[in-house]
């Protein structure tokens, strides 16, 4: 794996898009362009979940701060596990889903914590949410129930791309299509984080506690893994890398 960058604080979180990297410490939020730092703001505290979109996006414990090059704003003053955002802006709460635009806010009631809400990518009026007792909903913006899968065990991640839903449930990843409620694949891998390729949706990978498993085309499982530890996906457009403690790899 080749380093791309380096943090003298922990890293929380990140997310890359078009090359520009987002990258949360425990006090910063850093910004980096062609891997060279290209700003920071002091934060004081770590977020929970960062995303690029038309700006840049900082989810902490009280609310949800946007950024630009150089000054910021809070969007949102709200308690929430997780979110994303595209034409709109959705929240996952310890008792609900909330999804907002300029002039809307719908809520949804929901029983047990989230663990992820995404839109998706080709129909951005629909959002996919998993929540910890192993129940994934696809939902429209009228909060309607578009489709439910469910399966016994315990979510940890999910991932959406091309038609293709893809978890890690108890000690297995599966993948449905998101109009079957079977899974059309699965391997036994004890991972805690599952990525698709976003521009080539048969290729994904699973992060375990101590190895990065890939998978090509066909769902077959390339030969090869990676030794890491205490490490989370950063981003897989065009390059799959990683955030370990302290820095960033590209797998290659």
């Amino acid at each position: 794996m080749q380093k791309l960058i380096s943090c003298q604080d922990q890293i929380q979180c990140a997310d890359e898009k078009d090359g520009i990297i987002l990258v949360s410490t425990k006090s910063e939020l850093r910004i980096y362009e062609d891997n060279k730092l290209k700003t920071f703001f002091k934060t004081g505290q770590e977020a929970l979940q960062v995303k690029i979109h038309d700006y840049y996006y900082a989810l902490f414990s009280d609310k949800l701060v946007k950024y630009d090059n150089s000054t910021y704003t809070t969007a949102f003053n709200i308690q929430a596990n997780a979110f994303d955002i595209d034409t709109f802006t959705g929240f996952i709460t310890d008792t609900s889903i909330q999804i907002y635009d300029e002039e809307l806010i719908l809520e949804y009631p929901i029983k047990y914590r989230g663990v992820a809400i995404k839109f998706n990518p080709n129909k951005p009026d629909q959002f996919i949410y998993g929540l910890v007792n192993g129940t994934i909903q696809i939902m429209n913006i009228n909060m309607e129930i578009v489709h439910s899968i469910y399966y016994p065990g315990i979510l940890y991640s999910l991932d959406w791309n091309a038609g293709l839903i893809g978890v890690i449930i108890d000690q297995k990843w599966l993948i449905y299509d998101y109009k079957q409620n079977t899974p059309i694949h699965s391997d036994n891998i004890n991972g805690s984080l599952f990525k698709f390729n976003k521009n080539r949706s048969g290729m994904f990978c699973i992060l375990s506690p101590n190895k990065l498993y890939l998978y090509s085309s066909g769902y077959t499982r390339v030969p090869n893994t990676f030794n890491v530890k205490n490490s989370k996906f950063l981003t897989w457009e065009n390059e799959l890398k990683v955030c370990h403690t302290r820095f960033v790899s590209l797998v290659q």
